[in-house]
């Protein structure tokens, strides 16, 4: 009872929801809990470490991962919580740089793993604190730490800036240098480094700018000369499809072979120039990339990354012994919810609710509601890397989303609901989400 009137606690201070089905309701409630629960503390330091779940020890950090669930902490109003994972962060400065061609790793951020686009990713969580919390004052205190962090990107990116004989630019002017984008095992020049490594910059020139921090004209150039990069390469870099060569190929590495990429391609880049915002809704790349997507099959109107099978070959052939021979992979959330968000920025509800719908089936338990990362059709209750703190902040802002979505500080409240919710009749709305520092 003590246990349960604690939580019941820690709920009541955060943004309330309310709408008229219950299991949407109940998942709100539990990754809400469950995110305070992948804040790790130990004796030594008051400091919080924003694990993330899964097989692996809570109390481990991935910078990207951990901004997915961080950033929604923040607008729920757990401030007093981030500012304990802020002190965390910068301890995790200037110890080790990423897995990359990278000159040195003075500045940049790396809480544990060696992805390029971790320094990014960190950056981020401190803007997106200081913008829904209000609290400048603590951005002002983090400025030379995260100035140090923009100017390591600055020195990162000069070393690209490379000319052909032709004296045309290299298709990867300007972009970090080569270097490992996620947990595989390979090295290039990924949209993924790039596209989230600008998103935190952008970000940080925004939240400069809102403080009045003198240094938030060249964070602005400098994001803004990192967008116009990463948008060149990325157009100079797309190819007929392999699959259907009316269709474009939207690449990963920008140098990669679509013949050869399409084998073993997890479609990180192309799902990343959505999910990092760096595209307008507009754009027609965005349509090139659905259609990408579509034709590699990997995205359909259920699921956005249909994977091949599991990675490890071990795991593999126990799942397909279980299932009879024949399994489907799904990796759930990590581009359904920002597809999510771009149909309903657009206005396509249809497509929006139904990855709203599909994103609440197959990315929680059916017992405990609990976030985890992949789905199997074949073997339901198969619920790997559960629970699943980024997931869960991708769903919680899936939700908060529906109910007010937020688009240059304008807030849209309802925009994403589903018609079933009006025709209930019953109360439906969001309470105490924290927009620019007020709530």
């Amino acid at each position: 009872d003590k246990q349960r009137h604690r939580w019941l606690t820690k709920l009541s201070e955060a943004t309330r929801i309310h709408v008229p089905e219950p299991i949407v309701q109940q998942v709100y409630q539990t990754l809400t809990l469950n995110n305070l629960q992948f804040l790790a503390s130990s004796p030594d330091t008051a400091a919080y470490r924003p694990g993330q779940g899964g097989y692996c020890n809570f109390s481990m950090v991935y910078g990207w991962e951990a901004s997915h669930f961080l950033s929604q902490m923040a607008r729920q109003g757990y401030h007093a919580e981030l500012t304990q994972v802020l002190d965390h962060l910068l301890t995790t400065q200037d110890k080790q740089g990423p897995e990359g061609e990278i000159t040195d790793h003075d500045g940049c951020f790396r809480p544990h793993i060696h992805w390029m686009n971790e320094t990014g990713a960190v950056m981020k969580i401190f803007a997106e604190y200081a913008f829904a919390s209000g609290d400048f004052d603590r951005l002002r205190q983090d400025t030379d730490a995260l100035l140090k962090a923009a100017r390591w990107i600055q020195r990162q990116r000069n070393t690209t800036r490379d000319t052909l004989p032709n004296g045309e630019r290299a298709l990867h002017y300007g972009l970090l240098p080569k270097g490992r984008p996620h947990d595989w095992p390979i090295n290039g020049h990924f949209l993924f480094s790039d596209t989230f490594t600008w998103s935190g910059l952008n970000r940080l020139a925004e939240a400069f700018d809102a403080a009045g921090l003198p240094d938030a004209t060249w964070l602005r150039e400098e994001a803004d000369e990192y967008r116009a990069c990463i948008l060149s390469a990325t157009r100079g870099s797309l190819k007929p499809h392999p699959n259907d060569p009316s269709k474009v190929w939207v690449p990963s590495d920008i140098y990669e072979d679509p013949a050869e990429a399409i084998k073993t391609t997890i479609f990180c880049g192309p799902n990343s120039l959505i999910a990092s915002g760096i595209l307008d809704a507009d754009d027609e790349l965005a349509n090139q990339i659905e259609e990408c997507l579509t034709a590699a099959n990997c995205m359909s109107d259920r699921f956005a990354f249909r994977m091949r099978l599991m990675e490890d070959e071990g795991v593999r052939q126990i799942q397909m012994d279980a299932a009879d021979g024949h399994v489907e992979l799904f990796y759930v959330t990590l581009w359904d919810v920002p597809w999510h968000r771009l149909w309903v920025e657009r206005g396509d509800l249809d497509k929006a609710l139904n990855y709203f719908y599909m994103t609440l089936a197959y990315s929680t338990s059916r017992d405990l509601h609990l976030g985890q990362e992949r789905f199997c059709p074949q073997l339901p209750w198969l619920t790997p890397w559960q629970p699943n703190a980024s997931g869960n902040g991708r769903i919680l802002s899936m939700i908060l989303a529906t109910l007010c979505f937020v688009r240059d500080n304008e807030c849209h409240l309802l925009h994403g609901a589903p018609d079933a919710w009006f025709a209930a009749r019953a109360p439906l709305g969001v309470a105490e989400l924290w927009i620019g520092g007020t709530r």
